[in-house]
């Protein structure tokens, strides 16, 4: 059992399936695919883009198409999800649509104690800078993601 998460594109078409499984013990989202079947091919981890109607220029980017949903509709603004912190090279042809003013980061709270984690935000921060002025979002730890900020969930 569990939720299946549409991965929507810049236009709204949804470009693939995640499943957060209840109760799993070894990864909580699941990719939809075919691949390892004959002739199946894999999910790819595309972006989604939850974008709500914004007064603003601004592009938040978060971790998760779930977190990126609540974020939008909490923050009335674009958020675009990336599927994992070493998976954003997909997000650059989506910004350079959209035209942001700037980009803010709001990444999982494990950036500051993962190394690897922290790494790869890092990397993906220093490619940004290079094309748009780029934020990054901090809170209180108590907070592991944007979605438990906005809704107030620890």
């Amino acid at each position: 059992m569990g939720i299946l998460i549409p991965i929507r594109d810049i236009i709204g078409r949804v470009v693939g399936l995640q499943v957060r499984g209840d109760g799993k013990k070894t990864g909580k989202y699941k990719w939809v695919s075919s691949k390892g079947f004959p002739q199946g091919c894999s999910s790819g981890a595309p972006i989604h883009v939850a974008s709500r109607e914004s007064g603003s220029s601004d592009i938040w980017v978060t971790e998760g198409a779930l977190k990126s949903d609540i974020a939008a509709l909490r923050l009335k603004a674009t958020v675009l999800a990336i599927a994992g912190v070493s998976n954003y090279d997909g997000i650059f042809p989506i910004l350079k649509e959209l035209k942001p003013r700037r980009i803010i980061l709001a990444l999982d709270m494990d950036r500051f104690t993962n190394p690897t984690v922290k790494q790869h935000c890092e990397a993906f921060i220093c490619r940004l800078r290079c094309y748009y002025p780029t934020f990054e979002a901090t809170w209180d730890s108590r907070y592991k993601g944007i979605d438990d900020l906005v809704t107030g969930a620890e």
